[in-house]
């Protein structure tokens, strides 16, 4: 019975702990997203103003580079002194400037309270084992992306409330992250989504942070791969990319679906669940030929970081762990293990 009440308490307290780190996540992304909207409907103002275009008039879409160049030119630190410069060339009332700084003090302060949720994400995160195991010394991914990708990815999802194994393949993770070829094809009409709308669109934000970042093994898994769906579509294979936006999603898909192979075995070996099962192992990598490669299953799942307590002995580190082996072999407590784990390998009276 005392045990019992352990246990409970013990659940109350990650369950709490898991509940205000999503609290701050959550909280975070909002309003980062108000704060985003509030300044562009400023700097669309004043935009309108300086170019003397009527508010009701449809611009055409600018390019990539045409947009870059006005978010310099318009950015948040430029802003008072084009005001100002309106107010002096009488674009401007004394009115019309009060009300636009009035909007620009609203919009600082929500910058305030999004730099005091992202404070707050360190102190959540710090005590996330695949945080400071594994994508803390990952190129960008940062507080805010690793903390989105332990609330909304999890350790692999792991166990539901019956301990039925919800990703008990790399696959599965894919599936649920939408990175699957179901996932790609986007929503078709009468049909349910299956997976997690957020993880997509999380994915794709990583990427785009590590790409900016110079992040080596996206950066060549994205590259060498857009090179590969360009080369198609120039020579027109069957099934080749439409356009080169298109092989650019391509390229990013499959690079993140590399990504999520290993944020699959790193959260689910740091949690004690099994990776030694599926396809990988039984039938190995197909290879662009479509052959079978079985020895290559190593290579495949291994990420480019490997954390230090999920290598052996030997300073080896393999993705073909039975359940528990992180807690058989001494490098972990039994008693950070779930019920699921203790009852698998027979521990659960430890």
């Amino acid at each position: 019975m005392e045990n019992q009440n352990k246990n409970k308490k013990a659940a109350d307290n990650m369950n709490l702990a898991y509940g205000m780190g999503n609290s701050v996540v959550n909280g975070y992304k909002e309003i980062q997203k108000d704060r985003i909207i509030a300044q562009n409907r400023i700097r669309n103002l004043v935009y309108h103003k300086v170019a003397g275009i009527p508010f009701n008039v449809v611009e055409e879409k600018r390019s990539e580079d045409e947009q870059k160049k006005l978010d310099e030119e318009y950015s948040d630190e430029k802003l008072p002194k084009l005001i100002d410069k309106l107010v002096v060339e009488e674009k401007l009332t004394e009115k019309e400037k009060t009300y636009l700084e009035t909007l620009v003090d609203m919009a600082n302060e929500l910058k305030n309270v999004e730099e005091r949720y992202y404070n707050l994400l360190p102190s959540y995160i710090d005590k996330e084992e695949l945080w400071y195991h594994y994508y803390k010394h990952m190129r960008g991914i940062g507080p805010s992306i690793g903390a989105q990708l332990i609330c909304i990815v999890g350790y692999a999802s792991g166990v539901n409330k019956e301990g039925k194994d919800i990703c008990p393949y790399p696959s599965s993770l894919r599936r649920y992250c939408m990175m699957d070829p179901a996932g790609a094809k986007g929503k078709t009409r009468g049909e349910k989504l299956v997976g997690n709308i957020k993880a997509k669109t999380l994915w794709y934000l990583a990427s785009t942070c590590m790409i900016r970042s110079g992040n080596k093994t996206f950066r060549k898994l994205y590259t060498e791969r857009k090179q590969f769906e360009l080369a198609r579509m120039e020579n027109e294979e069957e099934g080749a990319p439409k356009n080169r936006l298109h092989a650019d999603f391509r390229a990013r898909r499959y690079a993140i679906q590399k990504f999520i192979s290993w944020h699959w075995v790193i959260a689910r070996q740091l949690k004690g669940y099994p990776t030694n099962k599926g396809w990988i192992f039984e039938m190995g990598e197909q290879s662009k030929d479509g052959e079978r490669i079985k020895h290559k299953a190593e290579n495949y799942l291994k990420p480019p970081i490997i954390p230090e307590i999920l290598k052996d002995e030997n300073g080896e580190w393999s993705p073909n762990r039975p359940a528990g082996w992180i807690f058989k072999v001494g490098h972990k407590e039994w008693s950070e293990a779930d019920e699921y784990i203790k009852k698998i390998c027979g521990k659960a009276n430890t």
